[in-house]
């Protein structure tokens, strides 16, 4: 997203990119029928909704990642994706919690306190703020105008 935050966690959960997509998807009736990429994700999809499909095409290993051959991830990835769309849009949506409690830890002091400054954000210490909400659209508008 940027440079300037250590984390963003809604909830307690470390917030991935994808997690964040996953959430703002959700919120408009979008379901998530298949995620490819990094092993760790798909793994961390999975364990959040079995009945989204993944094909994880590489895997990280220390600061590389190990990748399958792209002609291979290209026909794994179509091949799943014609089965996953055949489900039922219900099976394959994202989770979307009831309430939103979100935590950005910034590398600077400044930042926080600059964030802090949003309308419902609290600093609860030197690098940290938090926001809470009941709709997601609230966390979006929080997050894009801290970060």
């Amino acid at each position: 997203m940027n440079g300037r935050n250590n984390h963003i966690k809604i909830n307690g959960q470390f917030a991935s990119e994808l997690m964040l997509n996953a959430l703002s998807a959700a919120m408009l009736g979008v379901p998530v029928y298949c995620v490819t990429g990094d092993k760790g994700l798909c793994d961390w999809i999975a364990s959040v909704n079995p009945n989204i499909a993944v094909v994880p095409v590489s895997e990280g290993h220390g600061n590389g990642s190990i990748s399958i051959h792209p002609d291979l991830a290209v026909r794994r990835i179509r091949e799943t994706v014609e089965k996953a769309v055949r489900q039922p849009k219900e099976a394959c949506m994202f989770p979307l919690p009831e309430h939103f409690d979100v935590e950005i830890n910034f590398k600077q002091h400044a930042d926080a306190t600059n964030a802090s400054w949003y309308p419902g954000c609290t600093q609860v210490d030197a690098k940290t703020v938090r926001f809470e909400a009941r709709n997601y659209w609230d966390v979006l508008l929080f997050v894009y105008w801290v970060l």
